[in-house]
């Protein structure tokens, strides 16, 4: 059954996480110190932005589509705490953030249970997020970082 006061709520949050991520946030405005072994790792996390920014827009128009309301969101500062730090001090808290992205796209599945086409535009959301956590976590250990 849907669950339309919950899946407002996690659409809206998700819609957040999508725009306000490290990755955005290393995409847009941070400035990791880099070096020739983390630029590849560099344009990986630009790349993820970018995608990051198209699922904002397939978030948005799901929201509209289920004409759910929108939900105001706080803005976590924190991200401004990772400026110029190394791509391997930025992958571990990235990681996290992905982690707590792909529970939430879990937890509107569940939620949207009842619209055939909210799941199925979130299952494939969620696919391309758990893709993009799989490729994070390769990129951490071909630089050896720990995640833990």
């Amino acid at each position: 059954m849907l669950n339309r006061d919950a899946l407002a709520d996690e659409l809206n949050t998700l819609l957040a996480t999508e725009t306000r991520s490290l990755v955005r946030h290393v995409q847009s405005e941070a400035k990791p110190h880099l070096t020739p072994r983390t630029f590849k790792v560099w344009k990986t996390l630009v790349d993820m932005g970018h995608t990051s920014l198209e699922h904002a827009h397939r978030l948005s128009d799901l929201i509209d589509k289920l004409e759910l309301p929108p939900r105001s969101i706080p803005f976590d500062t924190s991200v401004a705490d990772f400026h110029y730090m190394t791509i391997e001090r930025l992958l571990g808290p990235i990681v996290e953030e992905k982690n707590r992205q792909v529970a939430a796209y879990e937890r509107a599945i569940k939620h949207a249970q009842g619209s055939a086409a909210a799941v199925t535009d979130l299952n494939m959301l969620l696919e391309e997020n758990r893709k993009q956590l799989a490729a994070l976590k390769a990129v951490a250990e071909s630089l050896a970082v720990s995640l833990a």
